[in-house]
């Protein structure tokens, strides 16, 4: 069970929506990706496979989206800039996968992995999420 209010209707309406789309209907900011991914950290290290499978494949659907959504507002930065956020979206897209992958196999390679993984993920959104602000919404930083 999802702990966080706002993430169980979150939950409730990325399960609604996922059946309609070919994505997720979430559109969430960083700060709200941030509170997702806290909630994995917080199952993996509670080894809570079920919850954290959930809260992954929730997170999963909302950060695609959310990259989605930034891809228009990348098109105004410098060929640089775009390519170095671009290169951090794909990196923690495949490490959200590895996450969903292992909560799915029910963290049977190591419990630690899954925490592992779930602490790179909230660690590698901080930045990202950081260098983002700084180049679409902050420029003059």
């Amino acid at each position: 069970m999802i702990e966080d209010p706002a993430l169980r209707q979150l939950h409730r309406r990325g399960r609604s929506a996922r059946g309609r789309t070919a994505g997720s209907c979430l559109h969430l900011h960083n700060e709200a990706l941030m509170t997702v991914a806290r909630e994995i950290q917080a199952a993996a290290n509670d080894g809570d496979v079920r919850r954290l499978q959930r809260t992954a494949e929730l997170f999963l659907d909302a950060l695609r989206t959310h990259v989605c959504d930034e891809a228009g507002a990348m098109a105004c930065l410098s060929p640089t800039e775009a390519r170095i956020l671009r290169r951090g979206q794909l990196q923690l897209l495949a490490l959200a996968t590895e996450v969903v992958r292992d909560a799915a196999d029910g963290c049977s390679e190591s419990p630690r992995r899954c925490a592992d993984r779930a602490e790179e993920v909230l660690a590698f959104l901080t930045l990202q999420a950081r260098d983002e602000r700084l180049a679409l919404h902050d420029p003059a930083a």
